[in-house]
């Protein structure tokens, strides 16, 4: 399956999240090195990290080096989920979602 979702341009640790969960899934393996994850990006969604979101997030591996709270690297630079990671909810929402969300007067 393609993973072309226009959240992952606002919140690129969810892209990273995806493709390590499948990694997982078809690897059986947790953790994943940064090159792989790389080559796993591009092939996923046929965008290169470095061409789609380096300009306003960096390389790959200071990404993710700057979300320690989402993601764990050992110390051979293999990556992996953190157990209690909090992922963001992107702004565009859940399709098909309840509008309480909508109506929260909190927001802002």
């Amino acid at each position: 399956g393609e993973y072309v979702v226009p959240d992952y341009d606002e919140y690129p640790e969810l892209l990273i999240r995806d493709v390590i969960s499948q990694w997982i899934v078809v690897r059986g393996n947790e953790s994943i090195k940064v090159s792989d994850l790389s080559d796993e990006i591009l092939q996923q969604t046929g965008k290169a990290w470095n061409r789609t979101y380096k300009r306003h997030h960096g390389t790959l591996g200071a990404f993710i080096n700057s979300k320690k709270s989402l993601f764990a690297v050992s110390d051979a630079g293999c990556i992996s989920l953190q157990r209690d990671a909090v992922w963001p909810v992107p702004s565009g929402g859940q399709k098909g979602g309840s509008k309480e969300a909508e109506q929260n007067p909190s927001a802002g």
